[in-house]
């Protein structure tokens, strides 16, 4: 017959919670540990999204809103304002940062929209013109 070790068990150190936390996880329950992350993701939002760009595109968020403003605060392509809401937490996205993948060098902030569309033609210029030649060709009516 083989011995059976039980684990350790430490009480969640939240204050109001007395759900068992297993030793090596952390000081707090699963639970209680989601409602501080999001707390804390909420009291720093300005800064871990300031972050993020930074690591991501190698601009800050005072680089972000400097971009913005020299293009009168519109996407660069269309002119337009983003107006979508994320449904997580009802705040207003950001538009996009648009950028070389290949140099990582920012070109501007585009709407959703223009930044799929030219994502969607792989950030090639000669895919772009093709598709103004295409829309732009005169046809005649089929029948």
């Amino acid at each position: 017959m083989m011995d059976t070790e039980i684990a350790p068990v430490r009480i969640c150190a939240a204050d109001d919670c007395s759900i068992p936390s297993p030793m090596g996880t952390g000081r707090y329950c699963y639970g209680c540990k989601i409602d501080r992350n999001r707390e804390y993701h909420r009291a720093n939002l300005e800064r871990l999204e300031s972050n993020a760009m930074e690591k991501r595109y190698g601009i800050t968020m005072v680089e972000y809103d400097a971009i913005l403003i020299s293009q009168n605060g519109v996407c660069a392509i269309c002119g337009g304002t983003s107006e979508q809401f994320d449904k997580r937490n009802g705040r207003v996205r950001k538009m996009h940062v648009d950028h070389d993948h290949r140099t990582n060098i920012v070109r501007g902030i585009l709407c959703h929209r223009c930044n799929t569309a030219i994502g969607s033609m792989y950030d090639s210029p000669e895919l772009l013109l093709r598709a103004v030649e295409y829309l732009t060709f005169e046809r005649t009516p089929h029948g």
